[in-house]
């Protein structure tokens, strides 16, 4: 199986159908980098990404150098070419996207870190909590009180 150095324009971050992290590249060999909208019918290829991502230290809107072999499968990371594509609001395009998702991970992992499944707990006492009790440190004190009453109850 040979192996041949591809020239792709990194387009940036997106989610994959399965609402993963993937980076999403277009073969840039034979279309013509003179400043004319990117055509919207190109194959987009999309790899997700693993530990990290292919596009290594290039920037949105940048081409550089991957190897392919015949199958079409990327080896290695994508190294800069040192060229930029000339349309610059494909290229504002692509960056906003990009930015937009890095922005849909980042508050998937913060609402993951935040699920303490707390509301569930006392979602049944909804009705006795006083009004205003709707931040999460106030509903974290209303939660302790009602424990705190439990266990003298139980005594």
């Amino acid at each position: 199986m040979t192996r041949t150095d591809k020239r792709w324009l990194y387009l940036g971050m997106c989610v994959t159908s399965d609402g993963k992290k993937g980076d999403q590249f277009v073969d840039v060999d034979a279309i013509p980098n003179d400043g004319s909208k990117l055509p919207d019918d190109l194959k987009r290829m999309v790899y997700k990404r693993g530990r990290r991502s292919i596009a290594g230290l290039v920037r949105v809107g940048s081409i550089g150098t991957i190897e392919v072999d015949d199958d079409g499968d990327a080896w290695g990371r994508l190294e800069p070419a040192g060229e930029v594509w000339d349309n610059v609001v494909d290229v504002r395009g692509w960056q906003t996207a990009d930015n937009l998702a890095d922005v849909k991970f980042r508050r998937r992992a913060a609402e993951k870190k935040c699920d303490t499944g707390l509301d569930e707990l006392i979602g049944e006492l909804a009705e006795f909590m006083p009004r205003g009790v709707n931040q999460f440190a106030s509903r974290l004190a209303f939660g302790q009180m009602v424990v705190a009453k439990l266990h003298e109850a139980a005594k």
